[in-house]
């Protein structure tokens, strides 16, 4: 089968496309980096990239070892 520089580019777009649409309406946290590991009651700047123009957001902390074991962090 050949592959072509142009079909290379349409699997590009759809796959990004794809992942794109997966967080459509929520903003994509850029900080801490997935499997970054931080100290408990150290001081730490989340950051994130907007999807929408400034304006108030809400953040729900989540707790757990795996994937499969997290939940949402208590006060």
């Amino acid at each position: 089968m050949q592959f072509s520089f142009a079909n290379a580019c349409l699997l590009a777009l759809a796959t990004a496309t794809s992942v794109l649409a997966e967080t459509v309406g929520f903003d994509v946290l850029t900080a801490p980096a997935m499997h970054e590991v931080l100290q408990a009651g150290s001081k730490f700047t989340i950051k994130w990239t907007p999807s929408e123009p400034a304006g108030p957001i809400t953040l729900l902390l989540m707790q757990g070892e795996t994937a499969k074991t997290l939940s949402f962090a208590s006060e």
